[in-house]
């Protein structure tokens, strides 16, 4: 067909529910280099069938986000708190890129909460000294928990499945059964 494969950049990873041998792929008698886990698309894909990689890579990258707008933006006393919170809003779709495909467990959910209350606490100029609670928080900045902006956009996401035509693979995959 024409296409060249560059074996210094191709990788594999193998997901499977049994751990086997480890399988060698050649091209050319040049051996394919095997990966536990690669970035598609700005997501980690991992070998065990977890997100845990992938949470903390959007961590460090939302925190990398607050950490450029700081100064200027975050602990800047000449803007409004609303200001800063609708620009925290858009780091938190930093932290919450592909979130509708995530199946997040409780711990995940703890991470990034941890990481949504710590933010909030230094938007608000709060320390954990102040003992104030998070459900304060979240009505002082006007915001919600992580677990609910998680449900919305998953919520979101079911409805476009559900819209699409019977034949998309997406909509196959959720009506989809297995065979036994």
């Amino acid at each position: 067909m024409g296409l060249k494969i560059n074996v210094n950049k191709t990788e594999i990873l193998i997901q499977r529910k049994n751990p086997e041998p480890h399988l060698t792929f050649y091209i050319n008698g040049d051996e394919i280099k095997h990966v536990t886990n690669f970035k598609c698309l700005g997501s980690i894909v991992s070998e065990k069938h977890s997100i845990d990689k992938e949470i903390c890579n959007r961590i460090n990258q939302a925190s990398a986000a607050f950490g450029k707008l700081c100064s200027r933006v975050f602990f800047n006393d000449n803007l409004r708190l609303d200001t800063k919170i609708a620009v925290y809003t858009a780091v938190l779709s930093t932290l919450l890129n592909s979130a509708e495909t995530w199946t997040a467990y409780r711990k995940h959910i703890k991470q990034l909460e941890a990481f949504h209350i710590n933010i909030l606490q230094k938007i608000l100029k709060l320390s954990w000294k102040d003992k104030i609670p998070d459900t304060e928080i979240f009505q002082r900045a006007g915001t919600t928990t992580i677990e609910t902006m998680l449900a919305k956009r998953q919520l979101r996401w079911m409805g476009h499945i559900i819209r699409m035509s019977d034949d998309t693979q997406p909509r196959e995959i959720l009506y989809g059964q297995l065979p036994q």
